[in-house]
């Protein structure tokens, strides 16, 4: 790992990218059976059929440096989707006169969609949303776990918080059918690194 006194909040940010980038279409294709194992269990045990879907990989277009921008006009392309961004860097309590350790915060903000559709509600391409963005939030949990120290750039990345948005209905053009469901989530790391001050 790299002592130096400059802060590399950017650099985290992209370092973390860059792996997704990378890893992310495998680790979903990689896990896609487990998942499907899993929800056929589940679905048989509560008497429910079971749904033909796929995970859609996330395009290398779709992968964002920063937050996401508001997503009123965000064309039906740009699902799914993946943006990273480091923010407020904090140093920790440290007894060392040569540096300190820095608490930062990296988000990963991603976004899922469904099927479309031309009803006024499809019970389940709604749950299907919500099941695409369930495996790819997981798929990026594993992935950044897997390479905690963004290739020797960091000390540590602690395991995340979680959040998840609401499910939203967009129509693929404006004022006109078809209509497809998209639903977006967020995971907060904590990521330490050492910044020399001398």
């Amino acid at each position: 790992m790299e002592l130096t006194g400059r802060l590399y909040d950017k650099q985290i940010g992209r370092a973390a990218l860059k792996i997704l980038f990378d890893q992310l279409n495998d680790k979903l294709d990689e896990m896609e059976a487990t998942w499907d194992a899993e929800d056929e269990d589940f679905l048989i045990s509560v008497n429910r059929g079971l749904e033909d879907w796929s995970m859609e990989p996330v395009e290398e277009e779709n992968f964002h440096e920063g937050a996401s921008p508001p997503l009123i006009n965000m064309p039906v392309t740009m699902f799914p989707s993946v943006y990273v961004f480091c923010h407020q860097g904090n140093p920790t309590n440290s007894s060392d006169d040569t540096g300190e350790l820095y608490n930062f915060t990296l988000d990963i903000e991603m976004m899922a969609k469904s099927g479309s559709f031309t009803e006024d509600y499809n019970f389940s391409l709604a749950n299907q949303v919500a099941m695409r963005l369930n495996r790819l939030q997981e798929a990026i949990s594993l992935v950044i776990l897997e390479n905690r120290t963004l290739g020797s750039l960091v000390t540590d990345i602690n395991a995340p918080q979680m959040s998840k948005g609401e499910i939203f209905v967009r129509r693929e053009d404006k004022g006109k059918n078809p209509k497809f469901y998209w639903q977006g989530a967020v995971l907060r790391y904590n990521v330490y690194k050492w910044v020399k001050m001398l």
